[in-house]
């Protein structure tokens, strides 16, 4: 076996190796997720060369020099100062955004029944798709691809864009009751939509065919997530419940049944070990996938309006009703590690940065805040909308926010000293150093 190159992954930190055995080009996966500002990188270099042999003394200097890389991004989060960009405006009251997978654009989804696709650098409009009835609710882009645009209407149908043309490919039709989410399988090139109709449905991107439709809820459908490996759904309903199911048998694998009033959201921790579902009942729960069962309950404490993983799924933060946002240790014994006091209203939406250094949130006073997800101290106000926000969310890289608000703008928010890495990749006679995204999010056997 030959190493060719260190693939870097910044969130959550890792690094591939890629390596040539019997001819073949082979890349297996190292997750450093408990990878801190303070770690001592010169004992995690032994580690990572005793449990790989493939890592020889040759390339020791160029693995401390990407775990170097792989620290600064923690390092410089940590420090990050923010200021408004600019100002983008809907002729109604925005619903959701997103950034594609490089965050050189987004997309807005509005009452006045168009999604927008902006020029994140310049802030200027760059596609208005027009042609829902009725309005947009949920955008997506195909990540990790970007080059197609998912939207999901109260009109009953769901679209497929061209995010270059903006032209419309495809209309999917079946649901009878507004659709409020709409999700894009990376690995089978279906798309899933959930529904007031209390079904979910899956599509197929290219045609536009139905081939499945999800029934069993008793109330909505308002949460739709699928696993990294497009091996699974999730569902979460109005009527409490969240189920699990398989794709490829179609059938439901479990009910998640311990709450005792609507989900607000279900998510998957990274590696697809665990699921969390929120309720309005003031609890989260975490079901571990390998027994279907329910392995915690976390106590929030009045309506959980939104809940979130960090990226390397080990940490969870809750906010809610009671404008108190908490973040929690999930890996093991589950314990809050801080509170985040400060908020005025009920907090609609909270999620970690990439390197989950700190916590972004948005509520009903007009504001959003970033907070130090360690200490819970709030590093920065984000002010300037005239209504409540309720979404907001950082680029993959972290150097750009946006907030989304009732007051028919977003506001785009730069880091004042964010700047792109610059990766090389060269062979293995300099540097075996390269940069590697999101995309690769397994391990990879030898």
């Amino acid at each position: 076996m030959k190493l060719s190159k260190f693939l870097l992954r910044y969130f959550p930190p890792g690094i591939a190796l890629e390596y040539v055995s019997d001819g073949i080009l082979e890349k297996k996966m190292i997750d450093l997720f408990h990878l801190t500002p303070s770690t001592k990188l010169e004992e995690l270099v032994q580690d990572i060369m005793k449990q790989q042999p493939i890592v020889t003394e040759r390339v020791k200097s160029q693995l401390l020099a990407s775990l170097k890389k792989l620290q600064k991004k923690l390092i410089e989060e940590a420090s990050r100062k923010y200021i408004l960009h600019k100002s983008m405006h809907h002729v109604l009251p925005v619903t959701n955004v997103v950034f594609s997978k490089e965050g050189n654009r987004c997309l807005t989804g509005s009452f006045d029944r168009t999604c927008k696709m902006w020029d994140v650098d310049s802030g200027e409009l760059y596609l208005t798709l027009d042609g829902h009835n009725n309005v947009v609710y949920d955008v997506s882009f195909n990540l990790p691809y970007s080059d197609r645009v998912l939207t999901a209407s109260f009109d009953k149908t769901a679209c497929v864009w061209n995010s270059d043309t903006g032209e419309r490919l495809l209309t999917m039709w079946g649901h009878e009751g507004e659709l409020v989410v709409i999700k894009y399988d990376n690995s089978r090139q279906h798309v899933a939509t959930g529904s007031m109709d209390q079904t979910a449905r899956v599509f197929d991107i290219n045609t536009g065919l139905e081939l499945w439709m999800l029934d069993g809820h008793k109330n909505a459908i308002i949460r739709l997530e699928y696993s990294n490996d497009g091996r699974q759904i999730l569902t979460g309903s109005f009527d409490s419940k969240v189920f699990l199911w398989d794709v490829n048998s179609k059938r439901i694998i479990t009910k998640f049944i311990g709450h005792k009033k609507p989900i607000t959201n279900c998510k998957f921790n990274f590696d697809c070990s665990v699921v969390a579902t929120s309720s309005l009942d003031g609890t989260v729960k975490l079901y571990d996938l390998k027994t279907t069962k329910c392995r915690s309950t976390i106590y929030h404490g009045e309506d959980v309006l939104d809940m979130s993983f960090d990226s390397t799924g080990k940490k969870l933060v809750t906010c809610g009703t009671d404008g108190i946002c908490k973040v929690w240790n999930v890996e093991c014994n589950i314990s809050p590690t801080a509170t985040l006091l400060g908020h005025e209203a009920e907090i609609s939406q909270a999620c970690f940065s990439p390197g989950g250094v700190m916590v972004l949130t948005g509520s009903n006073d007009g504001t959003a805040r970033l907070w130090n997800s360690v200490t819970g101290d709030c590093c920065q106000v984000l002010t300037g909308h005239t209504d409540e926000i309720f979404s907001c969310g950082f680029t993959y890289d972290g150097n750009t926010i946006i907030t989304a608000s009732k007051d028919n703008t977003c506001q785009l928010w730069k880091a004042r000293s964010g700047q792109k890495e610059q990766e090389e990749g060269v062979n293995n006679k300099t540097n075996v150093t390269t940069s590697l995204d999101f995309e690769c999010t397994g391990t990879m056997s030898v």
